[in-house]
């Protein structure tokens, strides 16, 4: 059974998912049907009063402990309805006896609960007094205060202005330019290091020092900060403003952020990853226009955008891809979460786990061991990160739905032996693993959506049970990796990443042609795993592409070693019209393949070639829809002749260019009217071999493109940034209508 958009959150608990399944039982006639629609509206009835009460401002401690009962119970109903359902076989069958006591049971908890609800309800509404509350943060961000930070001459409206926009690094900036009795400078260095940026902790500290200048009170902030939270004054009022941005979260989002509490301080947490374990959580649902993964991502961004995260590794395209999460925002969240019974942190000083909470969320760091008293079979998720942690057996998790072994060395075989009981598993990941077999029994894990076994110290077999895993949408594996020939009949597969071409037997990549989901495939062509077969292969593998280039194939990233011209003078016919991203990594070519220029939906490429001529141009030129293009050259132009980018090259759709590489001779020019709608414009180039190329004329003409806000110059030079660049640069920068930014990048 389905249960479309059925949620989970750190405010409700399950109770959504719950009367999800409720509702999909309803329509089978039987003697629980009474009971069920009782459970249903008096469950309803819970939920609304539950939400109510989590969206108050304070409450007290007997609806916090009421919330919580609450949202235990939402989880307990939820599994029950989850085992109920599996399919015969499945370790609980269908209807067991004694399921109508169940429901009644449940209805008579449900009831009383019901009651209690309404009791804290109609005690608030007489108790709520109309008193309008000052907002800290309003305190904070428009106080008008001429000396925001204590004997500190300069602009401190300014500072105050870009605190307010979130420009936390500006700021900090900006406040270690400003003039600071020498005695504080050592001591305010300190502090601005642990806020690390974060807004809010700036302007808190700075708030609390005002008129201050004992060195002493400065030092007891700085040790305050991370530490023991709500036992300093500067403390409580970063606690208190975060709290109040917490509060003005959707349910959603305040799900996505707590989340974060499980992973190590200063983990560097993948975007891919976590939002897959969002939706494998049931935090996400469809929005109109996106789906589960675009309405994650739009979560993932709005986290930044609040500045709650921070945004780490940025691929060529200007997306993040990883993100991490600032120590006093982490230890915020994770004070949360316990309060809440989130989620339960293993491995961390100081950090406890209450013997009499169940583990919904469990995470085992570095060096961490289970206290044997500790509830674990409601987990449903497992983290694993680091080495020296006494792997669990996987008996005591029959309700995970998430598995993830992070760099777990001491991972073995043995320890999945008992997988196949894992029903509800959707996300299986292991990383640094020593396994070098799945288990025949990964046949029985009927919900898995997501398989990443990525990244692994051994080769990793993959049994041809793996085709009855009919729910499995992404499949993801290191290049050394041999898949079974059966690969076809995963017919639900997205998302197939990993692949050595020259590792699989032809019959596979021949399957691969039958997967008309996939949405996105990344293949390599290594050629010292190269067998007999790999010039078949090869050859089978571009006629895949194009086969899949009909259905719904979007993006394709392709690794070649050696050998991409002759690969892409295939035939490629037809020509992958469905493709909208294509990345060519490693593998250099001579020109770009003329096919290319046939992909009217391509918006974004990346491609590594010897040299860029007049005729690879026209070809890129002519792609209507290309927002981002990503040209890596050892020349561009060459003495006779720059490279000359006109308007009548086309470039219709193009924001973002980014041209040249490390080892660069970069002989460009832009033509008046050329790229009508380039923004951003990335340069790299070796600034001795673009000497020699242009004779010393470093003059790009970049004051004809008319829509450019931002350029970027990452040029290698011995020394210094050569003086005729710089002026050239400045000159155009200074000529151009706009004056985009200019960023020195060594």
């Amino acid at each position: 059974m389905e249960f479309a958009g059925a949620q989970v959150s750190a405010a409700t608990g399950a109770m959504e998912s719950a009367l999800g399944k409720l509702a999909a039982l309803l329509p089978d006639e039987n003697e629980e049907s009474g009971d069920l629609e009782s459970l249903k509206a008096e469950l309803e009835a819970v939920h609304a009063l539950l939400k109510s009460t989590s969206e108050a401002d304070d409450p007290d401690e007997r609806a916090r402990r009421w919330m919580k009962e609450v949202r235990e119970f939402s989880y307990d109903v939820d599994d029950g309805l989850d085992d109920l359902m599996l399919p015969a076989g499945d370790g609980s069958g269908s209807r067991p006896d004694g399921l109508a006591g169940k429901f009644k049971i449940w209805l008579r908890e449900t009831t009383a609960r019901r009651r209690t609800g309404e009791e804290i309800s109609a005690s608030n509404s007489m108790s709520k007094a109309s008193i309008e509350v000052e907002d800290p943060r309003d305190c904070y961000l428009y106080r008008e205060t001429p000396e925001l930070v204590v004997g500190v001459d300069g602009p401190s409206a300014e500072l105050v202005k870009m605190l307010g926009k979130g420009g936390g690094e500006d700021a900090s900036m900006q406040l270690q330019q400003l003039k600071c009795p020498s005695h504080l400078k050592t001591v305010s260095d300190m502090i601005l290091q642990k806020c690390g940026g974060l807004p809010l902790a700036i302007i808190a500290v700075s708030e609390l020092l005002a008129a201050n200048t004992h060195e002493h009170q400065w030092e007891q902030a700085h040790n305050s900060i991370r530490h023991g939270l709500g036992t300093n004054p500067a403390v409580e009022r970063i606690m208190r403003v975060l709290l109040l941005g917490y509060s003005d979260l959707t349910p959603c989002l305040k799900s996505c952020l707590l989340y974060l509490s499980i992973f190590p301080e200063g983990y560097a947490i993948k975007k891919e990853h976590l939002v897959l374990r969002w939706i494998a959580e049931g935090f996400i649902c469809e929005e109109h226009g996106y789906n589960l993964y675009e309405s994650g991502e739009r979560c993932f961004n709005e986290l930044i955008n609040r500045n709650l995260i921070q945004p780490g590794e940025i691929n060529e395209f200007g997306d993040v891809e990883t993100c991490r999460v600032h120590g006093i925002i982490l230890d915020f969240i994770v004070s949360i979460s316990k309060e809440v019974d989130f989620g339960t942190l293993l491995g961390i000083p100081g950090l406890n786990p209450e013997p009499e909470n169940k583990v919904r969320r469990l995470s085992l760091q570095e060096g961490s061991d289970i206290p044997k008293d500790l509830i674990l079979c409601n987990a449903r998720s497992l983290t694993v990160v680091g080495n020296h942690v006494k792997m669990p057996s996987l008996l005591d998790f029959r309700h995970l739905r998430i598995l993830d072994f992070e760099g777990s060395s001491e991972l073995e075989d043995h320890h999945l032996a008992d997988i196949g009981n894992l029903f509800h598993l959707k996300y299986l990941r292991l990383k640094y693993s020593r396994i070098t077999k799945l288990p025949e029994q990964i046949a029985e894990l009927r919900y898995l959506e997501s398989l990443d076994i990525c990244g692994n110290i051994t080769t990793i077999e993959i049994p041809s049970a793996i085709n009855q895993l009919k729910r499995l949408t992404r499949l993801v594996v290191s290049d050394d990796t041999i898949l079974p020939d059966e690969i076809g009949g995963v017919k639900a597969l997205q998302v197939l990443e990993g692949i050595n071409v020259n590792m699989q037997s032809t019959n596979f990549v021949r399957q691969l042609g039958q997967l008309s989901n996939l949405k996105k495939l990344s293949i390599s062509f290594i050629n010292y795993y190269a067998g007999d077969n790999w010039k078949e292969n090869q050859e089978e593998m571009v006629s895949t592409i194009c086969r899949l280039g009909k259905a719904n194939l979007h993006i394709l990233h392709i690794k070649i070693n050696e050998g991409a011209d002759e690969i892409f003078e295939e035939s490629w016919c037809p020509a992958p019209h469905s493709l909208r991203e294509l990345v060519i990594e490693v593998g250099i070519v001579s020109r770009v393949p003329r096919w290319i220029g046939s992909l009217v939906n391509l918006q974004k490429l990346v491609i590594l070639m010897w040299d860029v001529g007049q005729e690879d141009v026209l070809i890129l030129g002519g792609l209507p829809v290309l927002r981002h293009l990503c040209l890596t050259a050892l020349t561009v132009g060459s003495k006779d002749e720059r490279l000359k980018i006109s308007r009548s090259h086309g470039f219709p759709s193009l924001s973002h260019f980014k041209i040249g590489g490390e080892e660069c001779a970069l002989g460009l020019n832009f033509e008046a009217g050329s790229i009508p709608k380039l923004q951003k414009l990335e340069l790299e180039f070796d600034a001795e071999e673009t000497l020699s190329l242009t004779n010393g004329n470093f003059n790009f003409s970049i004051e004809h493109l008319s829509c450019l806000t931002s350029t970027s110059v990452r040029c290698t030079y011995e020394e210094s940034i050569p003086p005729t660049l710089e002026a050239a640069m400045e000159r155009a920068i200074n000529a151009h209508p706009k004056h985009p930014t200019l960023v020195w990048i060594k």
